[in-house]
């Protein structure tokens, strides 16, 4: 028998699925002008799915961090460069077991 719940509905096997893990492409070169828009694609596989993302975006020179949180359906994210300096784009992705690559 099962019971389905609200939420997501899912089962845990050992062995099972493959590790988790994480490719991240950009529609931009290495140097981008200020007040450009950059889209981030987030490709994740293995682990157990749903995924959660989380995008950490540092201004190496000034240090501001933007951190949006983990979030559901958002393996694509778009960034807006409004000041000059280098940045740092770190994604985490969390499967619905809890791994995090």
């Amino acid at each position: 028998y099962f019971t389905a719940n609200k939420d997501f509905n899912y089962y845990i096997t050992e062995n099972m699925a493959k590790p988790l893990k994480v490719t991240m492409e950009n529609d931009m070169e290495d140097v981008c002008d200020v007040g450009r828009f950059g889209l981030f694609t987030t490709v994740a596989s293995g682990g157990y799915e749903p995924y959660q993302y989380e995008y950490v975006i540092t201004n190496l020179s000034t240090g501001e961090i933007t951190n949006e949180g983990y979030e559901y359906d958002r393996d694509t994210r778009g960034i807006y460069f409004n000041n000059a300096g280098d940045y740092e784009i770190t994604v985490n992705v969390k499967d619905c077991a809890g791994t995090i690559a």
